[in-house]
């Protein structure tokens, strides 16, 4: 069992304070719906392969500590495919074959039960609570970025848990840059899906982020 801090963020959605740390370098991970938010059981894969869509996991990332007080708690990466148990609740990891045969917004993931990915886009939860963050009477989403608003976010919910990304080979921008999936499609690229992106000096709440690749997953409780 992983450990996490949550917290009710300026939004009113309770969030994970740290990155999921969901799997195995040595075995296949067994997920129900008991435990997870998919409607059928599905194995989250093993190991730290190449890239591409089905699903892929790599982690830990290098350096973890392990340790949720340290600020070098990053957690694994994963890929669309992976972290949505195949783009759907029922985890039908064929769909992920390729992206053109992809569902477009994910139905299930791999979020603890009772929990899910946000939303994302520039109506998404990322981009609201980007809004409430840097003006709390804020009453839209905000996809707006500037040194005043990375401030907001590196001091606040996401210090010290940049994670970087793995494309390829390659573990990419560790410790200066966060990555995280939201469960909502780009409908201008049918391979890219919407993410939160921390860069060392902005924040883009509604970034295209590559389904083949592996970032950062944070979950947002149901209500």
């Amino acid at each position: 069992d992983q450990d996490y801090v949550i917290c009710k963020l300026a939004d009113e959605n309770i969030w994970m304070l740290n990155n999921l740390k969901l799997g195995s370098t040595t075995e296949d991970t067994l997920l129900t719906p008991a435990n997870t938010n998919i409607t059928s059981n599905w194995y989250l894969p093993h190991g730290d392969p190449w890239y591409g869509y089905e699903p892929h996991v790599y982690g830990p990332v290098p350096h973890d500590s392990n340790d949720l007080s340290r600020e070098n708690f990053y957690g694994y990466l994963y890929n669309w495919c992976a972290a949505t148990a195949g783009g759907t609740a029922s985890g039908g990891s064929n769909t992920c074959t390729a992206y053109s045969v992809m569902p477009d917004d994910a139905t299930g993931d791999i979020c603890p039960a009772n929990w899910r990915l946000p939303t994302g886009g520039a109506t998404g939860e990322f981009a609201w609570l980007n809004a409430k963050m840097n003006n709390p009477s804020a009453s839209s989403p905000s996809t707006n970025t500037g040194y005043g608003y990375y401030q907001n976010w590196k001091e606040g919910p996401w210090h010290g848990v940049l994670a970087g990304m793995k494309f390829g080979a390659s573990w990419r921008h560790q410790g200066e840059d966060g990555y995280y999936l939201s469960s909502s499609h780009n409908p201008s690229y049918v391979n890219h899906i919407f993410g939160l992106h921390i860069a060392r000096v902005f924040v883009d709440p509604d970034d295209s982020l590559g389904r083949d690749s592996g970032f950062a997953v944070r979950c947002i409780l149901k209500y």
